[in-house]
């Protein structure tokens, strides 16, 4: 079944961060495509790689088990072709948590690269400033949300991608009406959310006036939306 027709389907029990990406998907931002299994064919090691397989063995493929914080999988071109990916498979599944009675798995063909962000800037306490991370780098980019001007460049990315994480991960954060923490992913050349989850802002970061974080009376009509 298609990722997104899951997140469309009544019936389907998502978890808070999972019902964040049917709320945004439904709103026109980019969420991940891919396809999910359910109950006995998620756990089914054979049906999972055939999948993955058909995934074609030029893109990298990112496996997560969806409802959970269980660690995600990424399998390379060269786990696919070369017939690592059945190992890596078993391996994953065999750390799921023990509660993944009706598991949910996502499987994503992405482009590298991917990384997390996150809508304010904790670590200085600069509530308007979005960090993008790629994964494996050390630096992060810095990105004020109202000028849209770089404060700081990172590494492992271009200035073109850390620019349109850091655009989709303020939307998110206006569209939901609270600071976020994401992962992401490149599909297409375009960034999509993989997860989407709150973040938790100390009150000197958030400032006196903040609602559940001023409520984002960062509201549209001043923030150029």
């Amino acid at each position: 079944m298609p990722f997104d027709a899951h997140l469309r389907d009544p019936e389907a029990v998502l978890d808070d961060a999972t019902e964040y990406l049917r709320s945004l998907s439904a709103g026109g931002l980019g969420v991940v495509r891919g396809w999910v299994l359910l109950g006995q064919e998620a756990q089914d090691s054979v049906e999972l790689l055939s999948v993955v397989g058909s995934a074609g063995e030029s893109t990298r493929v990112h496996l997560r088990l969806v409802n959970t914080r269980a660690p995600a999988l990424d399998l390379s071109p060269a786990d696919v072709s070369s017939g690592r990916a059945s190992a890596l498979i078993d391996t994953w599944m065999g750390a799921w948590p023990s509660d993944a009675v009706e598991p949910c798995v996502l499987i994503a063909p992405m482009d590298a690269p991917a990384g997390r962000a996150t809508s304010s800037n904790i670590a200085e306490g600069k509530a308007d400033e979005v960090c993008v991370w790629a994964d494996g780098a050390h630096v992060c980019w810095r990105i004020d949300r109202r000028s849209t001007r770089v404060s700081e460049s990172g590494d492992g990315i271009n200035m073109l991608v850390a620019e349109s994480v850091a655009d989709l991960v303020d939307r998110v954060q206006l569209a939901l009406g609270r600071p976020v923490e994401v992962e992401w992913g490149l599909q297409e050349e375009r960034p999509v959310l993989i997860s989407v989850r709150h973040l938790a802002v100390p009150a000197k970061v958030a400032g006196p006036s903040a609602g559940p974080w001023r409520r984002v009376s960062l509201a549209l009509d001043d923030e150029g939306t």
